[in-house]
């Protein structure tokens, strides 16, 4: 007669993945709270300057007319950032984990919202990290406008690149421990916010088709201006994820996926992955938001559906906008007005020809969504 092993008999041990999934929450909120840390440790090793000139007006045009002089070095810490009226283009980074911590402390007790929240946890902390990475430049345009004061409106590439050039600033503990455990933070959060949303095969398949699509199109694309910035189809398919799958599932297709896909492709460097491509296209979320109000309906939908459709699209593509607004300013030393009469032009219009298509869609995608309903 065969042996039935009791439970009791069973070979005990300690359940390690049974205990990280019952403590994941207070783990991601541990991991982000540790990022903190870094600010014990110096952040920045940077020549100091002296600074000399003033503008001047040639034949009417005003050039800068500055002279960076590098003195010794510098460390600064987290302390030093707040001297001579705070270095606000590192400051406010320091925010990002902050909002980070606070999203995932609350979401536990945010009901249907907690998915959402740890997800933004994760996106805060994804871009603080790569941020962080990038911020001995940062730092570096920070000191130069506390220099020169507005008049590096006048010209910030050419006082901005010199002064970063003198300055040489350069990583010191703080930054790498910070920048460091900020991306373990937004993986462990990122983690957090899948255990609460379900995923099948068939929504493994569905999404990398679309996430298949939305790459494949935006190679037929009308280009705006020289430097970057096109009309394209690529988020439809992208929103379709998103109206069908919901917030988190559009998330990942868009800012994960075809994110960061996209950015290797387009050739303009990683720095610029956080704010045009990971809040970009990650943007695409908002349309899932409305995603049980437009499939409500005997039919599968409704007339206010359509209105659904359009507000999820203009929220994306005004978020899509700020990302990148705030990108040409961060990464190319645009002006507020410089930055959103250039990305003013190609986000719209391609938010424009997305809600087009993704209303002349949406009855369609409603009925296949009657038939093979996402759980």
């Amino acid at each position: 007669m065969e042996h039935v092993v009791t439970p009791s008999e069973k070979k005990k041990g300690f359940d390690y993945e049974g205990f990280v999934k019952k403590w994941l929450w207070l783990i991601a909120i541990v991991f982000a709270a540790i990022v903190f840390i870094g600010l014990a440790f110096p952040q920045f090793e940077a020549n100091a300057i002296e600074v000399t000139g003033g503008p001047i007006v040639v034949d009417g045009e005003t050039t800068s007319g500055y002279t960076f002089t590098a003195l010794d070095e510098v460390e600064y810490g987290f302390g030093a950032l707040f001297a001579n009226g705070g270095n606000w283009m590192v400051l406010w980074l320091y925010f990002l984990p902050l909002i980070s911590l606070i999203l995932l402390i609350i979401s536990p007790f945010c009901g249907k919202y907690s998915a959402w929240l740890s997800l933004t946890a994760a996106m805060t902390s994804l871009v603080a990290g790569i941020l962080f990475f990038i911020s001995p430049t940062l730092f570096a345009y920070g000191e130069c406008w506390q220099a020169i004061g507005n008049d590096i409106a006048l010209d910030w590439g050419d006082p901005g690149f010199i002064y970063l050039d003198a300055a040489a600033p350069q990583f010191l503990p703080g930054t790498i421990v910070i920048a460091s455990l900020s991306l373990l933070s937004s993986l462990i959060s990122f983690s957090l916010s899948t255990s609460l949303v379900s995923i099948s095969i068939r929504d493994i398949s569905e999404i990398g088709i679309l996430s298949a699509l939305a790459i494949a199109l935006q190679f037929i694309k009308i280009q705006v201006g020289a430097d970057g910035g096109s009309i394209n189809l690529g988020l439809v398919p992208l929103c379709m994820i998103a109206l069908r799958h919901g917030p988190t599932k559009g998330f990942i297709a868009g800012g994960l996926v075809y994110g960061i896909i996209t950015c290797l492709t387009d050739g303009y460097g990683f720095q610029t992955y956080p704010f045009d491509y990971l809040i970009g296209f990650g943007s695409v979320a908002e349309v899932g938001f409305f995603s049980k109000l437009a499939f409500k309906g005997e039919e599968g939908w409704n007339p206010l559906g359509f209105l659904y459709v359009f507000i999820g699209v203009v929220l994306a593509t005004a978020v899509r906008l700020v990302g990148s607004t705030i990108s040409s300013m961060v990464i190319y030393g645009y002006d507020l007005v410089a930055a959103l009469a250039y990305n003013g032009v190609y986000i719209p219009v391609t938010g424009l020809v997305t809600l087009v298509c993704l209303e002349a869609l949406y009855v369609p995608i409603a009925k296949v969504n009657k038939i093979f309903p996402v759980k």
